[in-house]
């Protein structure tokens, strides 16, 4: 349904357009379930000075423009597809996310997409901590974020 109103938007108004729709269907949908919430970011981190800078930074919190959601549907439906799995490099991948992360569907997502990931012959290392939100690395545990990249990075170059 997304990549069907982001073309028809994208058609009639064009590739550098904005539209509220966009925001409906993705931030003021995430941050829906922090509700109450003190900002439109609650969603990104259980960090409130972390939000806080956010909020207030300029260069963030902008409206994507109409081709760039229609170019995250078209990437959400290939990575529903089969074929996408057996196309990702060999390589070793680690995933991390936050358990509160409404984009990955509350780890549900993730741990679907590495599940998939692991069928498909994949070495994957699933990190998901419970009380982060979506940016695991402006969060209140960041350093356990860190740590874990680091290992994963050492555990490579190791082998």
């Amino acid at each position: 349904m997304e990549k069907a109103i982001s073309n028809a938007i994208v058609k009639k108004k064009g590739e550098k357009s904005h539209d509220k729709i966009f925001a409906k269907l993705s931030t003021v949908k995430f941050n829906s379930a922090f509700a109450p919430f003190r900002t439109p970011d609650d969603w990104l981190s259980s960090d409130t000075n972390e939000v806080d800078k956010y909020t207030q930074d300029p260069l963030c919190g902008f409206d994507l423009t109409s081709s760039a959601y229609r170019d995250i549907a078209y990437l959400q439906s290939q990575i529903s597809s089969s074929s996408w799995y057996k196309n990702v490099p060999d390589i070793p991948i680690l995933m991390i996310s936050g358990a509160r992360d409404p984009v990955g569907e509350f780890g549900k997502g993730v741990k679907y997409v590495a599940d998939r990931l692991k069928k498909s012959g994949h070495d994957v290392r699933l990190v998901i901590y419970p009380k982060a939100s979506h940016v695991v690395l402006c969060e209140t545990n960041k350093s356990e974020a860190y740590d874990e990249i680091s290992k994963f990075l050492e555990d490579i170059v190791n082998k």
